[in-house]
C-alpha cells in the first residue's frame, strides 16, 4: 500500500496511516481500533501506538515521512502534556529503529521537530536527533543546528538538568565533526552549567544567568542577568 496513493480527502490522515501499518504489522484489529481511539477522543495513545519501527522498514521512504509528519500534525492538536508525551514515543520509535537506516529516520525527526511548537517537545526531538546522529555516524547532517541551541535554550526556558543534556549532546555531536575549538568551547558551556552563579546586583542565582566570557583567575564571569526585574548586562556573576 502506498500512503501517498491511498490518502484521500474522505478519510481521516490517521486512519490512512492506521491501514498502512495494521498492514506492515499483519495486524487486522488496529484499524478498529484507531477508530474506536478517533472516537472516543483518545488520540495520545493511539498516535504512540501508531509510531511503528515497521514504517522505517517500509519500501517507500516517502511513506514513512509522510506518515511520521500525519502523527506529528496530529500531536500538535492535543493539550500540552499529552503532546509530549505523543511526541516522545514517537521520538523515541523512529531513534531505536534499525542503524541501516539511519538517514530516514534522522529525517523523519527533522520533520518532526518542524512540526511541532510546543518547546518541550521540540527539545525532546532535538535531542534525539542529536544523539541519533552522533550514535551513527551522521553528526555532520546535524551540524548546522548548532548555532541556533543557544537562542532555543533560552526561548524554550529550558529547567538546569534539560540545558545539561542538550550541551552535552551538542558537545558530542561536533566532538565527531568539528574542529578541536568548537567542540572544547561547547566542552566548557556544558561544564559551566555546573556552577552555582550569583548575579552581585540582585543576588539571582542558577541557571538566569547566561555566562559570556572569563574576567580574570578568580572564577568570576560576565553575563547577562534574566533575575526578575534586574535585566542587568555586563555584571559579575560568580561561583557561590
Amino acid at each position: 500500500m502506498s500512503l501517498l496513493v491511498e490518502a484521500d480527502e474522505q478519510e481521516p490522515a490517521i486512519l490512512v496511516v492506521a491501514r498502512l501499518v495494521a498492514e506492515l504489522e499483519h495486524d487486522e484489529s488496529l484499524l478498529d481500533s484507531a477508530v474506536s481511539g478517533l472516537e472516543k477522543g483518545e488520540l495520545q495513545p493511539l498516535l504512540s501506538r501508531l509510531a511503528s519501527s515497521k514504517l522505517l522498514a517500509a519500501e517507500g521512504e516517502k511513506d514513512a515521512e509522510a506518515a511520521f509528519t500525519v502523527l506529528a500534525h496530529a500531536a500538535d492538536g492535543l493539550p500540552e502534556d499529552q503532546a509530549l508525551a505523543a511526541v516522545t514515543a514517537i521520538a523515541d520509535r523512529v531513534a531505536e529503529a534499525p542503524a541501516e537506516a539511519a538517514l530516514l529516520r534522522l529525517r523523519v525527526l527533522l520533520a518532526l521537530f518542524n512540526a511541532v511548537p510546543q518547546p518541550r517537545c521540540r527539545f525532546v526531538v532535538l535531542l534525539r536527533a542529536m544523539q541519533l546522529a552522533t550514535a551513527t555516524g551522521h553528526a555532520d547532517a546535524l551540524a548546522h543546528l548548532v548555532p541556533r541551541v543557544n537562542t532555543w535554550a533560552v526561548d524554550w526556558q529550558l529547567q538546569p538538568a534539560q540545558q545539561r543534556s542538550l550541551r552535552l549532546a551538542v558537545y558530542e555531536l561536533l566532538a565527531k565533526t568539528a574542529g578541536s575549538k568548537q567542540s572544547l568551547d561547547a566542552l566548557v558551556d556544558y561544564l559551566a552549567l555546573f556552577e552555582v552563579r550569583t548575579c552581585v546586583r540582585c543576588a539571582t542565582t542558577g541557571s538566569e544567568l547566561t555566562r559570556v566570557a572569563p574576567t580574570g583567575g578568580d572564577g568570576a564571569r560576565t553575563g547577562w542577568c534574566q533575575g526578575y526585574g534586574c535585566q542587568s548586562n555586563n555584571y559579575i556573576h560568580r561561583r557561590a
